[in-house]
């Protein structure tokens, strides 16, 4: 025995006070790549690449600047789009002022950003829904206006023609059987409006006014009494248009009459 003061036995591998250290800071080293790599393929669709994409470049894929498509044609904007990386996809077709074939509406906007591949989505035009203009000739004016209307037209400025029938339709713009988008105006050219004379009716009695008013296929109009005690009583003392004066077949013919029993 060498005495008493014996040392205890040392322990294999232990390396003095530090080594616990060491193996904890490389454990956490551990967790903390692990989880860097794990967020690198989440956020980069699994590319083992991290940050950059898995293409042959290896670069990061840049976000694409969305055109504007309205207005074009649809071969046109397709043919755009994938110049872009982009993709074209018809949402739907409706009728509209633009021509047969052409965008009117888009989704995103143009100049919008999107991520490569996006797909971009259209409205394309059927063109306007057009109905054919109805033969109106020979109409009256209303008649024309009520064809018109059933149809989804309107009567436009009208105009009249130095001949033909009074007051009937001669021609019409665009000429019937043309086709016209719904809602727009159609231009008519109406005969001449006949004219007749108005007769004199100054000191005839209100009742014989009236026939002879009639008759010239004109109406009575406003009446008004004064009294002239110098007349005999409902005798006309004016009227309003003058005698001889041309009045389209219509016109209100206003009278002044004397008062009387």
């Amino acid at each position: 025995m060498a005495g008493n003061n014996t040392e205890p036995m040392g322990i294999p591998g232990r390396r003095g006070p530090g080594a616990g250290a060491v193996v904890l800071i490389s454990a956490l080293t551990a967790v903390i790549v692990s989880a860097a790599t794990v967020f690198g393929l989440l956020r980069y669709g699994g590319s083992v690449l991290g940050p950059r994409a898995a293409g042959s470049g290896g670069e990061l894929a840049a976000p694409a600047v969305v055109p504007d498509l309205v207005g074009l044609r649809l071969e046109a904007a397709d043919e755009l789009l994938t110049g872009r990386g982009l993709r074209l996809v018809v949402e739907a077709r409706r009728a509209g002022d633009q021509p047969a074939g052409s965008v009117i509406e888009q989704r995103p906007l143009g100049h919008s950003r999107v991520e490569s591949g996006a797909a971009v989505s259209v409205i394309v035009s059927e063109g306007a829904d057009t109905v054919a203009v109805p033969q109106l000739k020979g109409k009256t004016l209303e008649e024309a206006r009520a064809v018109l209307e059933a149809v989804g037209l309107s009567v436009g400025p009208v105009s009249e023609g130095a001949a033909g029938a009074a007051g009937a339709v001669l021609s019409s713009v665009p000429e019937a059987g043309a086709s016209l988008a719904r809602d727009k105006p159609v231009a008519l050219t109406i005969g001449p409006a006949k004219t007749v004379p108005v007769p004199r009716l100054i000191g005839l009695h209100r009742s014989v006014a009236k026939q002879r008013i009639e008759k010239a296929g004109l109406e009575v109009g406003k009446v008004s009494e004064i009294y002239d005690r110098r007349r005999r009583g409902n005798l006309v003392l004016e009227q309003t248009p003058a005698p001889k004066e041309a009045a389209t077949l219509g016109t209100k013919v206003d009278l002044i009459i004397n008062q009387g029993d």
